[in-house]
């Protein structure tokens, strides 16, 4: 502890960095965009403040590099899903709901597997304005469909575009990768869980339905060991052709004809991954080759394809700056010492108890910042360096942040202004995060449990 009391600028510097965003946003209303720009620069100001002026050059480098690479496989992502709905497939999916009329498992299946599967994929507040037109498709009223697809896509969040918010975490903190998503993928479970277990009381499900959803879940267990960042992927598809094809046989063939394009992704990244070949660059290369082929294959004229990278970068231009940016800033904070010297001090102050609330943590980055990715990003180091101080499992200690940052999805105003809008009943999206909100307690008190547990 005698580094607290030698080192008080060092403190205050990594107080600054942690607390300053949430301030920022909560108080002034700002961007996490902005704020990325505004803590890059203090970060520099640090930096020559600590007389490290000679290594900014190489901190930039090494944050904005590892920010690039997690760049690739957003970009990659979106791109795949933007190419899926140019070739008509989703609109096809939506009528064949439309058609089938309201049906409770229909809508538990595609609030919580579908739109899973969809989050798993894309991320960036997609599987709202996906999922949620589809149930309003379905008899269900707008704020409570918003507010379905909330809570249903939530447990997926910590694999969102192929698993961005658990390898950021690995990339910073540079730990075992694999050993991250496996100890997420069973807190994630906990969360799959107690989503089948909301939208049961919410549906007023029948004990078979429910049955059938809990039964498709357990899929993520076995998955976790072996397919790492595809295992939300995979379970989410699965349980949700599991789901369909046990209650609706008559429109499982549809269902799958029209998610052909998904199902050969899932399957080419599953082969892959098996076979050793993963990675930000080479799944961001798959994903990519793969949509240029069902371009390719269904004869879509090509003058196509600059527009679609137009409506990529558009959507998610701003999102990629601000990663890279918050990389850079973890790099320095990692290189300087400062989540290091926090945790030192969170600690000494608070013992063995701050596990308890390391999930809360992660909600609530995930809450202000609208960002999963960027709750891990800010919080990541704080965490491992608060393990490695009390000598417990960091691989743990950041799952707890990683699936907590993952539930606050279901509460992030951000996520539900796009999904409002998409459902033209923007300024009634705090209607919606109400219910959202009443749930959650739910979801994070299996994780507090999970903290004392490891406590004991």
């Amino acid at each position: 502890m005698k580094s607290i009391i030698m080192a008080p600028e060092t403190l205050i510097y990594s107080l600054l960095i942690v607390v300053l965003p949430l301030f920022l946003i909560i108080i002034f209303r700002l961007s996490i965009f902005k704020v990325s720009i505004i803590l890059f620069i203090i970060s520099l100001i640090i930096c020559i403040r600590l007389s490290k002026t000679n290594y900014i050059l190489q901190y930039i480098f090494n944050g904005g590099f590892s920010g690039i690479k997690i760049s690739l496989i957003i970009f990659s992502a979106v791109f795949f899903y933007n190419v899926y709905n140019v070739l008509g497939f989703e609109e096809k999916l939506k009528k064949i709901f439309y058609k089938n009329g309201e049906n409770k498992l229909i809508i538990a299946s595609l609030s919580i597997f579908f739109s899973g599967f969809i989050e798993n994929l894309t991320g960036y507040g997609v599987p709202v304005t996906v999922v949620s037109p589809l149930l309003v498709s379905l008899g269900i009223n707008p704020v409570d469909a918003l507010a379905y697809g909330l809570i249903g896509h939530s447990w997926a969040v910590p694999y969102a575009s192929l698993g961005i918010p658990t390898l950021v975490i690995a990339e910073i903190v540079e730990i075992n990768e694999y050993e991250l998503f496996k100890y997420t993928s069973i807190f994630m479970f906990i969360s799959l869980v107690s989503t089948i277990i909301v939208f049961t009381e919410i549906l007023k499900l029948k004990w078979k339905d429910m049955l059938i959803c809990l039964s498709a879940s357990t899929i993520l267990l076995p998955l976790s060991f072996y397919t790492y960042n595809f295992s939300g992927l995979i379970t989410g598809i699965s349980a949700f052709l599991i789901t369909i094809f046990i209650g609706y046989r008559d429109i499982g063939k549809n269902i799958v004809e029209y998610l052909y394009p998904y199902i050969v992704l899932a399957i080419i990244l599953l082969t892959e991954n098996l076979f050793g070949f993963r990675g930000f660059i080479w799944s961001s290369f798959t994903v990519f080759i793969i949509a240029l082929f069902f371009l390719i294959k269904y004869n879509v004229d090509f003058n196509i394809f600059p527009n679609i990278l137009k409506k990529v970068v558009k959507r998610i231009g701003k999102s990629i700056i601000t990663i890279i940016l918050l990389t850079c800033i973890a790099e320095i904070s990692k290189q300087l010492g400062l989540m290091k010297t926090l945790a030192i001090w969170i600690a000494y102050n608070t013992g063995i108890f701050y596990t308890i609330i390391i999930p809360l943590i992660g909600f609530i980055g995930t809450y202000v910042t609208g960002s999963c990715t960027a709750s891990n990003i800010i919080f990541s180091l704080l965490q491992y360096s608060y393990s490695n101080t009390m000598k417990l499992n960091p691989t743990i200690i950041l799952s707890l942040q990683n699936v907590g940052g993952g539930l606050g999805s279901m509460i992030s105003p951000a996520k539900a202004t796009v999904g409002s809008i998409a459902l033209s009943i923007s300024g009634r999206e705090k209607d919606s995060i109400k219910i959202a909100f009443k749930k959650s307690i739910i979801f994070l008190l299996p994780l507090f449990i999970s903290a004392l547990i490891l406590i004991h």
